[in-house]
């Protein structure tokens, strides 16, 4: 088969398209990754066991569960190293889903669930329906406050204001 260096780009691509034509792949052994290791359910039981009462095991404790489980000690030690990831994760998304709950459950959240027979004025956020709304003309003396604001300016002019109407 002959590859064109036009189409693969250069000369170097092309040598990678055939092994079989380069002598330095043929002289050297080909180093091949390990198949994935199968547990079976006695190794799976005693690694959760092992991780449930500890998340880090020192090398003692690692050469011990290793030769119990008939692993070797790479294997407990990368099964303990995806176990932590997997763990951390499930950690986050818990500590996730309980942050949705509490904000869904929080009757001053602006997310709580709404009954489709309430009225427009219900549906708005909390800090939208409690909030004093600016002037309209109606009511020249209105007092105007922005909870939304983070100036701490507009919270004393609103106490401010509030004093002085009485």
């Amino acid at each position: 088969a002959v590859v064109s260096t036009q189409s693969t780009g250069n000369v170097a691509a092309a040598a990678m398209l055939l092994p079989h034509l380069r002598p330095d792949i043929w002289q050297r052994q080909i180093r091949r990754r390990k198949a994935r290791t199968v547990f079976t359910d006695d190794q799976l039981q005693g690694l959760e066991s092992q991780f449930g009462t500890q998340k880090y095991l020192s090398v003692p404790e690692r050469m011990e569960l290793a030769v119990s489980l008939r692993l070797s000690e790479t294997q407990v030690k990368t099964w303990f190293q995806n176990r932590r990831m997997k763990w951390k994760k499930q950690v986050a998304e818990t500590d996730l889903k309980n942050k949705q709950d509490k904000k869904r459950h929080c009757p001053f959240s602006s997310t709580a669930p709404t009954n489709d027979s309430t009225n427009e004025a219900e549906r708005r956020p909390a800090a939208e329906r409690s909030a004093f709304k600016p002037n309209s003309g109606s009511q020249p003396n209105k007092v105007t406050y922005n909870p939304i604001s983070s100036s701490n300016k507009n919270s004393f002019d609103f106490m401010r204001q509030m004093r002085e109407r009485g």
